[in-house]
């Protein structure tokens, strides 16, 4: 039966084709998705610091987070990948 299937057109061998198509299309959507993320979770960054520097409330810096104080400079692929998913949730 296998090899009935596989030999119809577009049998077994197209049907994973097919998948293999929608596979590597929804990757590609993920991937697009991770990076408008990424580039809301700059903008977010940016957005704080804009606000520490326009108040300038270096005594009342303690109150915020830990990750807020210690901002990456810029995203890069070493920025820890718990701090960008923390600002996510």
């Amino acid at each position: 039966m296998l090899i009935e299937l596989y030999e119809m057109p577009g049998g077994l061998y197209g049907m994973s084709r097919q998948l293999f198509g929608l596979f590597r299309e929804l990757c590609g959507m993920l991937r697009e998705l991770y990076g408008m993320s990424r580039q809301l979770y700059g903008m977010f960054i940016e957005s704080c610091r804009m606000l520490i520097e326009l108040y300038g409330m270096p005594g009342e810096l303690w109150q915020l987070p830990a990750e807020l104080r210690n901002l990456p400079q810029e995203l890069s692929e070493e920025t820890p990948e718990c701090l960008f998913t923390m600002h996510l949730q």
